[in-house]
């Protein structure tokens, strides 16, 4: 019974959960400015959904793709392996996941 629980748990994972938790992984590090909508638009309201995507594939592993900005003056190919590493380790130990891939993409550097 016990294993049945945790499968449920495991399947039923809230993507607001995961989006926060991308959200404030990917805001505490260094050389990351803000999170950035993929459209390009300049709205100011900002919602995660259009910020970062999660996809699951069929044997249960997670996809994630995110749009940043980052601070300008910064070696951009080691803040990205840093964020990369940080979200797969984190995610993977709060939530029990096995994370597949993380693809950033820099929309502006400001």
């Amino acid at each position: 019974m016990d294993n049945k629980k945790t499968k449920r748990t495991q399947q039923s994972i809230d993507n607001k959960l995961l989006l926060e938790a991308i959200e404030n992984i990917c805001l505490s590090c260094y050389g990351v400015k803000n999170l950035a909508s993929h459209s390009l638009s300049n709205n100011k309201k900002r919602d995660l959904k259009q910020c970062i995507f999660i996809s699951k594939t069929l044997k249960g592993d997670y996809k994630f793709k995110i749009y940043v900005v980052l601070n300008s003056y910064v070696k951009i190919t080691e803040i990205i392996n840093e964020m990369q590493k940080r979200i797969i380790y984190e995610i993977s130990k709060c939530f029990k996941i096995n994370v597949l891939s993380v693809d950033i993409y820099v929309q502006n550097i400001e």
